[in-house]
């Protein structure tokens, strides 16, 4: 092995450690909410009762998507059925993504280039909430960075073999979330425009190995009465009267910074405001980063073409969401992340070779300037999270207050068989009302009508309190 693989490795390892450190700190403050919650809930259901997984959560179009994630989330399962044990692995595989994306990808790139992108994805603030939460999406890095490694392979080396891993990785990716029929799409028109060589026996490979985790799936929505309820799923939402959002446009300048995050915040983005004064000069810093993606797109398209495939997949994801009037949701972008961090590691290096003569290592200083601005917006994030526990955005209660209070009410019952099933399904519970309530009726469809009964004494309990 090589010195300079060698030197490759170890920037990466480096790289991975870095990334944990805002991954990892603070971890019992993440988001666990709803789509988290009926995740585990299916897997709970699953250790209890292993069967073949049909299906995956319902996306936000109305279709169920493919089982993929629930296996992902079995296998990360095995050791700790706690949530932040699962969330702690998330976390992991996103640093290993951005450990990935410097290795690979710098056989292509300046190392200058790779080490800016990496360090904007390091520190992305909406990049480190998604690598802390439960969601399908959140482990598209890990798939979206060797598939573009393979990208590169087939167009720039022209090998042939990378068909295989491209077919598989697009296979998977469209498994796990409805962004990977843009990045489908996009990747279609790039090979049209780019003419490779095909090899149908190495696509075939790919495709056949990335079917298998689908064939639940498959089979599940042909033997479904009527046929393929979800391509009327989908037939309905495509049909339904929707808008144009212009928004998506805006979502890759945010998405590198701490803009729209009253989106996460909701009513309480006001207070957080006004509580660190600093903000308001952050939130110009971040409008301001949007000249390092314009001025990336502006270098590509004007001295480095060769590498205009990064720049059309960067343009591709909101032109195409935008004219198919997907709303603009932020978690759609992480798919184009690795992409944007390249565009905007150009634009950084563009204005370095601008200035070199009058400021040397310019390039240095700003990345180290976003760094900073973005290390002090996740500190003032997490010591807000801290300090209120609640956010009333979508955020909600953090996920340490859930857990207290989920086993201070069902910890009882932990010799219980279906325990782990009952105490994720708590968490959807937070009035302690309803909560007896969906415990009596939990018992009662498993037939258990003592658990039952006991449960349901005590809503009466509560209620005759609460009426005195």
């Amino acid at each position: 092995m090589s010195s300079r693989i060698m030197k490759r490795l170890g920037v990466g390892v480096l790289l991975f450690v870095i990334a944990l450190i805002p991954r990892l700190y603070k971890l019992d403050l993440m988001e666990y909410n709803t789509d988290q919650i009926w995740s585990q809930y299916q897997v709970a259901e699953f250790f209890y009762k292993p069967t073949i997984l049909t299906q995956g959560l319902t996306s936000s179009i109305g279709v169920s998507n493919p089982p993929l994630f629930h296996y992902i989330l079995v296998l990360l399962n095995l050791f700790s059925r706690n949530p932040y044990y699962v969330t702690m692995q998330i976390a992991i595989i996103n640093a290993v993504a951005i450990a990935l994306f410097y290795v690979l990808l710098s056989k292509y790139y300046e190392e200058k280039i790779m080490l800016i992108a990496s360090f904007l994805w390091i520190f992305s603030p909406w990049m480190m909430i998604f690598s802390r939460t439960i969601w399908a999406q959140n482990v598209l890095p890990l798939f979206i960075v060797p598939y573009l490694y393979y990208l590169h392979k087939l167009l720039i080396d022209q090998k042939s073999y990378a068909w295989i891993y491209i077919v598989l990785l697009l296979t998977l990716i469209l498994q796990l979330h409805p962004s990977g029929l843009f990045l489908f799409v996009i990747t279609m028109v790039v090979l049209i425009w780019k003419r490779p060589n095909i090899s149908i026996p190495y696509m075939m490979y790919g495709l056949l190995i990335g079917s298998v985790p689908a064939l639940p799936y498959v089979m599940n929505e042909i033997m479904a009465k009527p046929v393929c309820p979800d391509c009327h799923s989908l037939f309905t939402y495509l049909t339904h009267a929707r808008l144009y959002d212009s928004q998506v446009l805006l979502r890759p300048f945010q998405i590198m910074n701490g803009l729209f995050f009253e989106y996460v915040f909701g009513e309480s983005y006001i207070e957080f405001l006004a509580r660190f004064s600093l903000m308001r000069y952050l939130n110009t810093i971040f409008v301001s980063e949007s000249l390092f993606i314009l001025l990336g797109v502006f270098t590509v398209m004007s001295q480095k073409r060769k590498r205009s495939i990064i720049l059309s997949f960067l343009l591709g994801f909101p032109f195409l969401y935008l004219i198919t009037k997907t709303p603009s949701y932020m978690h759609y972008f992480i798919i184009a992340f690795p992409f944007l961090c390249l565009i905007a590691a150009h634009g950084i290096a563009y204005i370095d070779a601008r200035t070199y003569r009058y400021i040397p290592k310019a390039s240095l200083y700003l990345t180290l300037g976003v760094v900073c601005t973005h290390i002090v917006f996740i500190a003032y994030f997490y010591t807000y999270l801290d300090s209120k526990r609640y956010v009333l955005g979508t955020y909600g209660l953090v996920f340490k207050d859930k857990e207290e209070y989920v086993k201070s009410h069902v910890g009882i019952y932990k010799s219980y068989p279906f325990y782990f099933s009952l105490e994720t399904m708590a968490y959807l519970m937070l009035d302690e009302n309803l909560l007896h309530a969906q415990l009596s009726d939990y018992f009662l469809r498993k037939n258990e009508l003592q658990y039952s009964a006991n449960e349901y004494s005590t809503l009466l309990q509560r209620k005759e309190e609460l009426s005195r």
